[in-house]
C-alpha cells in the first residue's frame, strides 16, 4: 500500500507505505492535465503527449486522487481501513 502526497504549499512529497512515512522531498510545479494527445497515465514517469518515457512498469488496482493533501494521520487511517 503506497500513497504520495503533493503538497505544493509546502513544496513536499511525501511517500507513504503501509502507513508509515518513507520518504520527503523537495518538490516545485504546477499540476497540470494533460493535453488531449496525451494516451499515459505515469508513475514516476514523463508522460509525452503519444509516448511515455521512465514509467513504472506495474500494474496499479486502485488509485484515488485528493483535491486537498493528506496529513499522515489521514494516511494511517487509508492503510488501517485497508487491512480490514
Amino acid at each position: 500500500h503506497v500513497v504520495a502526497v503533493w503538497n505544493k504549499e509546502e513544496g513536499k512529497l511525501y511517500i507513504y507505505v503501509d502507513g508509515d512515512e518513507k520518504a520527503t522531498l523537495n518538490v516545485s510545479g504546477n499540476f497540470r492535465e494533460p493535453d488531449s494527445n496525451s494516451r499515459y497515465y505515469v508513475v514516476g514517469g514523463d508522460p509525452a503527449g503519444s509516448s511515455a518515457t521512465d514509467a513504472w512498469p506495474g500494474t496499479i488496482t486502485f488509485a484515488r486522487i485528493y483535491d486537498a493533501p493528506l496529513t499522515a494521520d489521514q494516511v494511517s487511517t487509508l492503510y488501517s481501513n485497508l487491512k480490514k
